[in-house]
């Protein structure tokens, strides 16, 4: 079983405009999932812990207008 759901798995954002993904703790315990831009490009929390259940709102920040960029999440 996944330790996370992810909703939306795609996005496309228009004109530096901000954008979020919710992600789900699946698991019986807390996790940590980790957030891996790599990219100048968007500005983004580096991790969020969540609990049993609970769902979470990351938000992103792009810091130009147009660019294409894989984000990725993992705990």
């Amino acid at each position: 079983m996944s330790d996370f759901s992810i909703e939306p798995g795609f996005i496309k954002a228009k004109n530096n405009t901000n954008f979020s993904i919710k992600v789900q703790n699946l698991q019986n315990s807390q996790i940590t999932i980790n957030i891996d831009v790599n990219s100048a490009n968007i500005l983004a929390p580096n991790s969020v812990n969540a609990n049993p259940g609970e769902i979470k709102e990351i938000n992103f920040k792009p810091k130009k207008s147009s660019f294409s960029e894989q984000i990725t999440l993992g705990s």
